[in-house]
């Protein structure tokens, strides 16, 4: 029995950066009526590469850890207060990190710079529509 060879291919060029591909850049109409472009971050390569600042993952960790206030009431010991503030904080750390990380146009940033957008003058709805139309749920 005598099998077919198969003819060598011809030698493929490397794709070009411009070519190669991404996470699409979506259009996203958000609720305080502006429009912005995102994209989906690839959130691995942001923790493997060192990019996520310690207070954010700090913040990640302690709201995977938190227990559900409806079913699992903090410890008795805990002030239901503090433990609200200090979940609700850790939770815009995270979400202001992600929008950052999500907006292409306008550019996001967590200090003002000229010709972007501080994340603290988007509005809490807004930062939650682009996050979810990349499919990010905080």
């Amino acid at each position: 029995m005598t099998t077919a060879k198969k003819p060598a291919s011809a030698p493929r060029a490397p794709t070009a950066a411009e070519a190669w591909p991404m996470n699409p850049t979506i259009t996203v109409h958000l609720p305080s009526g502006a429009v912005a472009k995102v994209r989906k971050p690839a959130l691995y390569v942001l923790a493997k590469s060192g990019q996520v600042p310690k207070r954010v993952s700090t913040a990640a960790n302690r709201l995977e850890a938190a227990p559900d206030v409806k079913h699992t009431p903090p410890a008795p010991d805990e002030d239901l207060d503090e433990y609200l503030t200090t979940f609700i904080n850790d939770l815009e750390t995270v979400v202001n990190f992600y929008c950052t990380r999500t907006f292409v146009e306008p550019r996001v940033t967590m200090t003002a710079q000229d010709g972007a957008l501080w994340v603290g003058d988007l509005d809490g709805a807004d930062k939650l529509a682009a996050l979810a139309a990349v499919g990010i749920q905080p």
